[in-house]
């Protein structure tokens, strides 16, 4: 950040909680209707806060969304015969691409 950014003190920043959006989601079983549940949650959290920081004049730092399904929009992958998890990616902390 250059010395402009931070001029006049705390810089203009919004963000949110993002675990706020997956609170009552049981995750020990993913399934699509918990991705599908989280994914509303979270786009209602984004539009409320795009509407807050541009009536707050404040720039929106938006967190990681969480997702409970790898790659759930490449439906030929057939990703429901395996819990919404690829084989082997629960252990390797990544989904693949």
């Amino acid at each position: 950040d250059d010395s402009t950014f931070h001029a006049g003190g705390t810089p203009r920043v919004l963000t949110w909680d993002p675990t706020v959006a997956t609170r009552g989601l049981d995750d020990s079983t993913p399934s699509i209707g918990n991705h599908l549940d989280a994914g509303g949650r979270q786009l209602e959290l984004l539009r409320d806060a795009v509407a807050i920081a541009r009536l707050a004049n404040r720039t929106l730092a938006v967190p990681r969304f969480t997702c409970f399904c790898d790659k759930v929009w490449g439906g030929h992958d057939n990703i429901f015969n395996f819990d919404c998890h690829y084989p082997g990616s629960k252990d390797s902390g990544h989904i693949p691409g």
